[in-house]
């Protein structure tokens, strides 16, 4: 390959990984917005009352690295009292006072099918965050899911903090 060639497909290996860059941050802005907007009271993911009373929430941890560590830090910015826990915790007798521990942070697992560029068809793992009331016995769950969950659940904190200022 002449070297003329060889700087020109250098030089398109590059934009081409420039552009997908600007798309993955540009794709995590948006689903980031898009979670402030979703994540709310009105939209039945936040207990009108968060924030009210005195309380701690259980915050459950996974065990696996690439989750924990954006759970821990995005919980570093919650206003609120929390224990990050594994989910055998939440029913052992440390956690059991229902008014003191009253609210539980977690996800599950989704399945989703999309169309590929190619046309197949695939299958990813999206995490839907949710909000359990134990006191009530209610579920306040995420209207939305994404592949970015760091991004929705920094946001979902956001709007909890939100809340418990305007409670307080």
């Amino acid at each position: 390959m002449n070297p003329q060639k060889f700087q020109l497909l250098g030089l398109a290996i590059l934009l081409s990984i420039s552009l997908n860059s600007c798309f993955f941050w540009a794709s995590a802005a948006v689903a980031k917005r898009k979670a402030k907007k979703e994540l709310t009271v009105d939209k039945r993911a936040i207990p009108a009352d968060f924030g009210k009373n005195k309380s701690t929430m259980l915050v459950v941890k996974t065990g696996k690295k690439s989750y924990d560590k954006y759970l821990i830090k995005n919980f570093k910015e919650y206003v609120g009292d929390y224990r990050i826990v594994t989910s055998e915790a939440l029913d052992s007798a440390k956690y059991s006072d229902k008014k003191q521990f009253r609210y539980v942070f977690n996800f599950k697992f989704e399945a989703h099918s999309i169309m590929g560029h190619d046309g197949f068809t695939t299958t990813i793992d999206v995490r839907r965050f949710s909000i359990e009331d134990r006191f009530d016995g209610l579920l306040y769950q995420s209207p939305m899911t994404s592949s970015y969950f760091g991004k929705v659940m920094k946001a979902y904190i956001e709007n909890l903090n939100l809340e418990i200022e305007k409670n307080r």
